[in-house]
């Protein structure tokens, strides 16, 4: 049995929804994610399905990562690490729900944070 697995990837962050599916994708094929970095994802075996994996934007800014951190912490979900402007979650599906920014004003409020990241890079 695998005991980890670690994959380079270059997180596209204007395509978040896609890196959240690969990242619960391998949630159903055994692998949990376990730490992530800057280029590199640490992979944990765990039963398919067990978790969900959350990409959650930060754009609080630094000052108030912690207690955003702290807030979605409390909801159960574990804190991985962060990758540009997002955080990143696991949470086990036995603990219930884990939509964060699921309704309408929280989309937007994701997409105007990377229009904002956008035009700093001069896009």
């Amino acid at each position: 049995m695998i005991k980890h697995k670690k994959v380079f990837r270059l997180l596209t962050e204007w395509n978040y929804e896609n890196e959240e599916e690969y990242l619960n994708a391998e949630v159903q094929k055994g692998f949990v994610l376990k730490k992530a970095r800057f280029l590199r994802f640490e992979f944990e075996p765990c039963e398919p399905g067990e978790y969900i994996v959350r990409l959650v934007p930060n754009f609080c800014g630094r000052k108030r990562k912690k207690q955003h951190i702290d807030f979605i912490e409390e909801t159960g979900a574990e804190y991985l690490g962060s990758y540009g402007d997002f955080l990143f979650f696991r949470k086990k599906t036995s603990l219930g729900g884990f939509d964060i920014y699921s309704d309408l004003d929280g989309k937007i409020q994701i997409y105007k944070g990377m229009q904002k990241l956008l035009h700093s890079l001069g896009f």
